[in-house]
């Protein structure tokens, strides 16, 4: 091979130098939060700001160009988030907001895959995965941070002081499956010819990658993190078999990496996962099939269209209650936002026209692994298997943008090699269009992102008592942290009430709130009726709402003890 790999890196391409940024830079923006999902962590800050000029860059380049490039599969990924559109109108839209960030999700997410034909494609791809595998090195320094409960640079990073590796990301299995992405990457160069190509040097950073990146899975303690482990290394194996045996030697030396980190990680696993951690994942575990079983029935009230984004709540509080009577002795979680497998979510909120939209696309980027044959198929497949296996018993993609577009990657990379160019015939009055729309869209959503992360830290101080008032001024005209900031500033005020026994603002909040939960019947919401109800001294009220309350969540200790004590005044 002429064109030495070593000398090419320091040619970057825009799009190389953007997706370095993305793996690289972008996810290391942090600001004290609360926790949560979305953009309520603030790493998928830069993840949006970053994704943001990738798609604005590829549009400019396609009108410039006067050409626009797609996968041959580009129909199917169009009917996803069609059918998700259709069916959400179909079902009703229980949640505005809810519905509205979800589709532009969906929506930005195949923009950005889209986006990525637009660039002129490396001429090394695997330069970019060289990328991804090396973003492993920051990411497992942080988690060690957190191992041994270290104080450096506070206020650069989540600290935890219970010494568990979350990461970046704030939770341990989305550590675990980013992190195993990056390794199954590295083992996936070491069957490429770049890969061989390379210095010394650079093989050996990649092999730091495995190892730290090992140590980090092993001491998540993350079952799902060391399954895909597995599943990814043993489709590896087989598919790139035969490309392996020609540099063997380093190959075995990366499995050997993994086992001695595996060794050392093994003997701190008591020490740093907190046991309370793994109870709560025990108790899902074992809960799991009776989630499955009330998921099932919810679908079977309405499947073909779902009973609408943002449903899921009150399409399973309408089911738990016949399960429980039926099944006392099942093991249930104490409280539930997500069914643990994306499936079955998007079958219960978009009925089976969500499910099929999601179908016709994996089915298209199946057909290009077949087509790809059992080597290079099985190897990308292979990367697939980390995220794609995670979807099915949590809810990374709602945690962590980041894993949205790694996974959207490693599908460009697979279409890739099956592409389509068409002419695009536009007048010079519509390009100038398509580029000021573009600007305004840039600002504007770029503006939204900076706003929410002042909002979430807005939000932030509240809580904690550190904020000057107007409080939640910012939160409260933020788009995507208005309902979270109404539902704390109405809280607030009805603590406040209590305080003051202001029995008219108490009626007030449990005016909203019995509304609320009509819709969304969330569990903080009904601590907060129960206690308004006792500081109105009606306890006949506060029984009935612990007898709806406990209908949803029959494990509930807190709600088994309220109904307890309600037995002598019923």
């Amino acid at each position: 091979m002429d064109n030495k790999p070593q000398r090419a890196i320091s040619k970057w391409k825009p799009i190389e130098i953007m997706l370095a940024l993305l793996f690289l830079v972008a996810p290391f923006y942090f600001q004290n939060n609360l926790g949560g999902r979305g953009l309520e962590l603030p790493f998928n800050f830069g993840i949006w700001l970053t994704i943001s000029f990738i798609i604005f860059f590829a549009i400019w380049k396609m009108v410039n160009v006067g050409k626009i490039s797609l996968p041959n599969t580009y129909i199917a990924f169009l009917a996803f988030p069609i059918l998700i559109v259709i069916s959400g109108l179909l079902a009703g839209i229980i949640s505005p907001m809810e519905w509205y960030f979800r589709q532009l999700f969906i929506f930005i997410g195949v923009m950005f895959l889209f986006a990525l034909f637009q660039y002129e494609k490396p001429k090394e791809p695997d330069r970019i995965l060289l990328i991804l595998a090396v973003s492993s090195i920051p990411h497992t320094a942080i988690a060690l941070l957190q191992i041994n409960n270290s104080s450096f640079m506070t206020g650069w990073y989540p600290q935890n002081y219970i010494g568990i590796p979350t990461g970046i990301f704030q939770q341990v299995n989305v550590n675990a499956s980013y992190l195993v992405t990056c390794i199954l990457a590295a083992f996936y160069l070491q069957g490429r010819q770049y890969f061989i190509g390379l210095s010394l040097p650079y093989k050996y950073i990649v092999l730091l990658a495995i190892g730290l990146g090992s140590y980090t899975v092993f001491a998540t303690a993350s079952r799902i993190g060391l399954l895909t482990l597995a599943v990814g290394l043993v489709f590896l194996c087989t598919a790139y078999f035969k490309r392996y045996r020609k540099q063997y030697k380093l190959v075995l030396l990366s499995f050997f990496i993994v086992l001695v980190a595996g060794t050392i990680a093994k003997d701190g696993i008591d020490k740093t996962m907190d046991k309370s951690a793994r109870l709560v994942e025990q108790q899902y575990s074992d809960a799991r099939w009776s989630i499955y079983a009330i998921s099932l029935e919810t679908v079977k009230q309405s499947p073909l269209y779902g009973h609408g984004i943002g449903g899921f709540l009150k399409a399973w509080s309408d089911e738990i209650a016949e399960f429980h009577r039926e099944n006392e002795q099942a093991s249930l979680p104490q409280y539930i936002t997500h069914p643990h497998n994306e499936v079955l979510f998007w079958l219960i909120e978009g009925g089976i026209l969500a499910i099929l939209g999601i179908s016709i696309a994996l089915t298209s980027v199946l057909v290009v692994i077949y087509r790809l044959g059992f080597q290079e198929g099985g190897a990308y497949l292979a990367l697939l298997v980390p995220i794609g296996l995670h979807t099915q018993v949590e809810l990374p993609f709602y945690l962590s943008s980041l894993h949205w577009f790694v996974f959207l990657f490693i599908i460009y990379l697979i279409l890739s090699h099956y592409s389509v160019n068409k002419d695009l015939s536009l007048s010079n009055p519509a390009r100038m269009l398509i580029k000021i729309v573009s600007v305004i869209a840039l600002t504007l959503g770029n503006y939204s992102i900076v706003d929410t992360a002042k909002a979430q830290n807005d939000i932030y101080e509240f809580v904690n008592q550190t904020a000057q008032p107007p409080y939640l001024n910012i939160a409260l005209s933020n788009l995507y942290s208005v309902a979270y900031a109404e539902k704390l500033a109405m809280r607030s005020e009805l603590y406040n009430a209590i305080s003051l026994k202001d029995g008219v603002t108490i009626k007030k909040y449990l005016l909203w709130a019995e509304n609320y939960v009509k819709l969304r019947p969330e569990l903080k919401i009904y601590e907060d009726i129960l206690n308004a109800y006792i500081a109105l001294n009606d306890m006949k009220s506060n029984c009935k709402v612990v007898d709806d309350a406990i209908a949803i969540y029959p494990q509930n200790d807190a709600l088994k003890k309220l109904n307890s004590d309600c037995v002598y005044l019923r």
